[in-house]
């Protein structure tokens, strides 16, 4: 508040308040979950590692998915929720978004350490975390916001690695398995991204009605990459509504 004018702070705030109803939650929960389930089988290294890997593929996918696709459509989504006047803020949230897509597997990744009684490593990532933030806010001194977080997407990444480093020792998941484990989801998450951004570039429509073509284009794109891909996180959440559809059908024809 002290280093950025009202205005710039005001933008970023609301940028970083959108991003973290995603990322914030998601890590919530990532780090509620996980941890019990990964407690109940320490012991048990092949049966450890397979869920750890499970859970680390499921929570990429739905953080890549959700966060690359709010990037995707910031601009007609800051406008039509709180107006032209924030427009600024959608530079930020595409950016913060990035940043965004990293905690939650940081936070499933530094629950591997609390669960093999490494609370030592978790403790030094916790420091890490607030030592690489003093260089995004000195440079964002200097250069401005834009320059800040593109400062703290770097320290992030950095952070993550060094995760990665920790979790490779302590179940034998290398760096390598875990970037080659959530590549797919990122595969599908550009590849619904992207031509979701650029369609917002194009149309010559109120920012309302793009925000609604950006969406349905965006579930569109999903459901057919997920069938043609029979990406196996997209298969899992499939059938989850379905189930959950389902039951909610049998539900009422109880009641009824």
């Amino acid at each position: 508040g002290k280093i950025f004018t009202p205005a710039a702070l005001g933008y970023f705030s609301k940028a970083d308040n959108f991003q973290k109803l995603i990322s914030g939650n998601i890590d919530i929960i990532v780090r509620q979950v996980t941890y019990p389930v990964l407690a109940s089988i320490q012991n048990e290294s092949e049966q450890l590692k397979a869920i750890y890997r499970l859970m680390i593929k499921n929570t990429a996918f739905i953080t890549f998915v959700l966060l690359l696709g709010l990037a995707a459509i910031a601009d007609s989504f800051i406008v039509t929720l709180i107006g032209e006047k924030w427009l600024t803020s959608a530079t930020y949230l595409q950016l913060l978004c990035i940043v965004g897509m990293f905690f939650p597997l940081i936070s499933i990744n530094t629950n591997i350490l609390n669960v093999k009684g490494r609370s030592d490593l978790s403790l030094i990532i916790k420091l890490l975390t607030v030592i690489l933030s003093i260089p995004a806010l000195i440079i964002g001194y200097y250069y401005g916001v834009i320059v800040m977080i593109w400062g703290m997407i770097i320290s992030v990444m950095i952070l993550y690695s060094v995760v990665l480093l920790f979790t490779k020792q302590m179940i034998q998941y290398s760096v390598k398995e875990q970037l080659k484990d959530i590549f797919p989801a990122f595969k599908i998450a550009i590849f619904v991204a992207l031509p979701v951004y650029f369609i917002g570039q194009f149309l010559d429509f109120s920012k309302f009605e793009i925000l609604v073509i950006q969406l349905v284009m965006g579930v569109f794109l999903f459901f057919i990459l997920g069938e043609v891909l029979k990406n196996k996180e997209y298969l899992l959440i499939k059938s989850l509504i379905i189930k959950q559809i389902k039951k909610s059908k049998d539900s009422k024809g109880k009641n009824h």
